[in-house]
C-alpha cells in the first residue's frame, strides 16, 4: 500500500472517531494522536489548556458544585479582559431566546399546537419583509417549528461574511458581507454617514436575505429565530390588555434573566460595553434572538445555572426542549451549548444538565485556528463526576479516546501538556508534526 492510500484511510479514521468538541494534534510518522483537552477543571489545567490553543480570551467554568474556575488569557496587544463590562454574546443569544421559548410553552403562553400550525406573527410584521420572503412563508406554509429548528428554508439580515466575488474578498482583516445590515452599516461608515441603529428586531426586517432555500430542511437562519421571537411575542401578548404587552427582550427578562438574577442584560450596546478596538461594525450590531444581546461573564453563567436549574426541576420545561429544542440541545451528550462569532468576537455557554456545570468563553481577536476552544473544556466538564464503571468503551461515548486509537498506557498517563509537548519535540526531530 503506497504511502498516500494509507495517510487517506490515517485521515479517514481519525474523523469517524473524532467528536465535535475534540481537537487534535497528529503525528503522521508516529501515528501520535492525543487529543486536547483539560485533565481537571483546575486554574492551572485550564491555564495549561488555553496556552496550547492559543485561547485569546477569558473562560469561566463553574463546575455546579459552588466552584468558579476563571482563566483571563488576553495577550500583549489583544483586548482586555472584559472582567463584569457587558459583551455581545452573538448567535449564544439564539439559546437564550430558544430556552425562553421553550419555557412559554412549557407553561402554556404558547399552545403546543401552535407549533406546527402557521407561523403567527404580530400585526404590521409580515409587510415589512421583503416580498420574496413572505411568498416563501406562505407558499411553504412555514410553522414556529420551523423557524425554532432553522428548518424554515430562510436566510439571514447581517450577512456577516464577504464571499467570493464581492468587492474586497481576500483583502479585508474583516469580512463582512456587502448586503444584509452589516452591509448598510459598512457602506454607511465608509461614506461618513451616520448609521441608524435598530431599536427592535423588527427594524431588522428590511435588511432580510432575499433569497430563499428549500422548505422544511435544515439551513441555519438569523431570520428564522428572530421571527420564531416575533411570534412568541405575538402569543404573548395576544390575549392581554395592551398595557400588559411586552418586547421578547421583556419576555426573556422575565422568564429566564431575572429568576437568573442577571443584574446585566439588553438587547441595546450598554454604554460601558466592550467590542474589539479594530471592528468599526459590531457596536452598531443590536441584539435580538437571532443574534447578539448583551450581557457579562457573571451574567452568562448565571444564565447558564438557571437552565440547568430549570430542566432539573421543570419537567414539562424539559420534556419541551426534547421535542422542539434541537438548536440548543445536543440529546446523546445530555449538554445545553450554542457558539456564536463574528469575524472579530466569539463566545461560548454550555450547560451540562447532569451534572449542572457551565462552560462560558468570551474571546476578541481577529481569526483564530480553533473557532471555539471551549469545547475542550465543555468535555472535561460533561465527564465531572462520572464513575470510572460508568466510562465504558463503546462506539458512542468511549472510555478513552486516546485508548480508543491505539495509544500506549504511558502516553494516556503523562499529563496532557507533557504529552503535547513530546509530541512537538518528537514531531520536530522526526521531521515535523501536522496538525489538525
Amino acid at each position: 500500500m503506497n504511502a498516500a492510500i494509507e495517510d487517506r484511510e490515517k485521515l479517514s479514521a481519525l474523523f469517524s472517531k473524532l467528536k465535535d468538541e475534540d481537537l487534535v494534534k497528529f503525528n503522521w510518522d508516529k501515528d501520535r494522536l492525543a487529543v486536547i483537552k483539560p485533565t481537571d477543571l483546575s486554574t492551572t489545567s485550564i491555564q495549561e489548556y488555553c496556552d496550547i490553543i492559543d485561547f485569546r480570551g477569558v473562560m469561566v467554568v463553574d463546575d455546579g458544585k459552588g466552584n468558579q474556575t476563571k482563566v483571563s488569557n488576553y495577550r500583549i496587544g489583544a483586548q482586555a479582559d472584559p472582567e463584569d463590562r457587558p459583551f455581545a454574546t452573538h448567535s449564544v443569544s439564539k439559546l437564550i431566546g430558544g430556552v425562553t421559548m421553550c419555557k412559554m410553552i412549557a407553561d402554556g403562553i404558547i399552545p403546543k399546537e401552535a407549533l406546527d400550525a402557521k407561523l403567527e406573527l404580530p400585526e404590521g410584521v409580515r409587510e415589512k419583509l421583503p416580498a420574496e420572503v413572505r411568498t416563501h412563508l406562505e407558499t411553504h406554509n412555514v410553522t414556529l417549528r420551523d423557524v425554532m429548528t432553522h428548518h424554515s428554508g430562510l436566510g439571514g439580515y447581517l450577512d456577516p461574511e464577504l464571499k467570493e466575488g464581492q468587492p474586497g474578498y481576500g483583502t479585508r482583516e474583516l469580512g463582512y458581507g456587502v448586503n444584509g445590515y452589516s452591509g448598510y452599516v459598512r457602506q454607511q461608515l465608509e461614506e461618513e454617514k451616520e448609521v441608524e441603529v435598530p431599536n427592535s428586531p423588527q427594524d431588522y426586517l428590511k435588511y432580510s436575505e432575499t433569497e430563499t432555500y428549500e422548505p422544511h430542511k435544515y439551513k441555519y437562519s438569523d431570520l428564522g429565530i428572530m421571527l420564531a421571537s416575533l411570534s412568541a411575542e405575538h402569543h404573548y401578548n395576544k390575549e392581554r390588555d395592551p398595557s400588559e404587552h411586552k418586547s421578547f427582550e421583556e419576555i426573556v427578562k422575565e422568564k429566564l434573566t431575572i429568576p437568573a438574577g442577571v443584574e446585566k442584560f439588553s438587547a441595546q450596546r450598554p454604554e460601558d460595553a466592550v467590542c474589539h478596538s479594530d471592528d468599526p461594525i459590531a457596536p452598531y450590531i443590536t441584539g435580538t434572538a437571532g443574534c447578539g444581546y448583551w450581557t457579562n461573564l457573571d451574567g452568562l453563567v448565571k444564565i447558564g445555572k438557571q437552565i440547568g436549574k430549570m430542566w432539573q426541576e421543570d419537567e414539562a420545561f424539559r420534556g419541551v426542549v426534547q421535542d422542539c429544542g434541537q438548536e440548543f440541545y445536543d440529546a446523546g451528550k445530555q449538554v445545553i451549548k450554542h457558539p456564536g462569532g463574528i469575524d472579530s468576537s466569539k463566545t461560548l455557554l454550555s450547560v451540562d444538565l447532569n451534572n449542572g456545570s457551565v462552560v462560558v468563553t468570551e474571546e476578541r481577536r481577529l481569526g483564530s485556528d480553533f473557532p471555539f476552544p471551549g469545547w475542550g473544556v465543555v468535555t472535561t466538564a460533561r465527564n465531572l463526576g462520572k464513575e470510572k464503571s460508568d466510562q465504558k468503551q463503546s462506539e458512542e461515548e468511549p472510555q478513552s479516546f486516546v485508548e480508543k486509537l491505539g495509544l500506549q498506557k504511558s502516553d494516556q498517563e503523562k499529563s496532557f501538556v507533557e504529552r503535547m509537548r513530546s509530541d512537538a519535540t518528537k514531531g520536530k526531530s522526526q521531521g515535523g508534526s501536522n496538525e489538525l
